[in-house]
């Protein structure tokens, strides 16, 4: 008796091996990977007084980058106080 419940346990052991070092068939599942966010580059902008303010030393703090295209550049619209406008 101990011998054959010694050989089921082997067996159970031996087919789940495999199966631990297995990343999840995520499509199979009908679920999407969570995949952790990467840093943000390290970067520098002059602000509106000519200071340097760099990325790194607002770590932590809530950051709003607004990247306006200029005028010279043309495009579908342009951005003006108080909402935006079509050419």
């Amino acid at each position: 008796m101990n011998r054959r419940l010694a050989f089921v346990g082997l067996a159970v052991g031996l087919l789940a091996i495999p199966s631990l070092g297995a990343e999840p068939d995520f499509a199979a599942l009908e679920v999407q990977r969570y995949d952790p966010p990467k840093p943000a580059p390290t970067f520098a902008l002059p602000d509106l007084q000519g200071k340097t303010v760099r990325l790194r030393d607002l770590r932590g703090k809530v950051v709003l980058l607004y990247f306006q295209r200029p005028a010279w550049i043309g495009g579908f619209a342009t951005h003006h106080v108080g909402g935006l406008s079509d050419r």
